[in-house]
């Protein structure tokens, strides 16, 4: 069976579906060419991982200082999320920390050099 799963009627990429505080979420590129866009967004559902998608949300990345692709988001021990991307004109990731999907501050987070659009999990024994 295939379904269209999210359709904001813009173009956007690199959809990250994650579960955060019993709900629902995703984080997008929004990949409209004109006007230039190239920013992240969260998309919440107050349905299922199938939606319904509300609206985005206003971007949480600056498409004037950077280009952003290619989100994930991992909680952290503490409660807070890292949300880490692919800053591709620049060759490198970015990363931003959260307790609530609206308010990020930007950190450091290191990965391996040379990757691109990488997903990191935890495994438990």
């Amino acid at each position: 069976h295939r379904a269209l799963y999210y359709d904001p009627g813009n173009s956007v990429i690199d959809c990250f579906p994650f579960r955060f505080e019993g709900r629902w979420m995703m984080l997008v590129k929004d990949e409209t060419h004109e006007p230039v866009a190239h920013y992240l967004q969260v998309v919440r559902s107050p349905g299922g991982a199938f939606g319904p998608w509300e609206k985005a949300e206003k971007p949480f990345t600056d498409k004037d200082e950077y280009w952003a692709e290619g989100p994930t988001a991992l909680e952290l021990d503490d409660g807070r999320w890292i949300v880490y991307f692919d800053r591709y004109r620049e060759h490198r990731y970015g990363a931003l920390v959260t307790r609530d999907f609206v308010n990020f501050k930007e950190t450091v987070f290191n990965l391996p050099a040379g990757i691109r659009h990488g997903t990191t999990f935890r495994l438990r024994r």
